[in-house]
């Protein structure tokens, strides 16, 4: 994958059961779609990136019990944000959802991304700036919700 061109990323929490589950759904159909109630925040992000300036998105596995230092262990690159229709991705993203969300609740959107994977190096989220140059995070914090962040790239 080329380095993404925007000069902001997301950073964004998603239980380790999906990014797992993920993987194999970006593997056979080439992207895997998430579901988030912070669409206020990925409409941000869409208005600030396009095809010329893509953004990267980092993911913190939630839902572990993770001690200490926190990680960003999956990259995917953002394709886009589409709000739900009843709380479900729309028919033409539904099979881009990970199997392991079947039973999961209802999303006001959900964002698709493409080059979904594993890191070889865990990116420490102390590590990631804050968005507008304004620090990094404490090492003990851990996202509860999508973030957008300088890009660390």
């Amino acid at each position: 994958m080329t380095e993404p061109k925007a000069d902001v990323a997301l950073l964004t929490p998603v239980p380790e059961e999906h990014l797992q589950s993920g993987l194999e759904t970006c593997t056979i159909e080439g992207f895997v779609a998430f579901g988030t109630d912070a669409s206020m925040v990925l409409s941000e992000l869409k208005y600030l990136v396009d095809q010329e300036h893509p953004a990267d998105i980092l993911f913190y596995a939630s839902h572990t019990s993770q001690e200490g230092v926190r990680y960003a262990t999956y990259r995917a690159r953002f394709v886009d944000f589409d709000g739900a229709v009843g709380g479900r991705a729309k028919a033409a993203w539904a099979k881009y959802r990970p199997a392991t969300t079947a039973t999961d609740g209802d999303f006001t959107g959900f964002y698709l991304v493409r080059d979904f994977r594993l890191l070889a190096s865990p990116i420490p989220i102390s590590s990631l700036q804050k968005r507008g140059n304004k620090g990094k995070f404490k090492s003990s914090f851990h996202p509860e919700g999508p973030i957008i962040i300088d890009t660390p790239f």
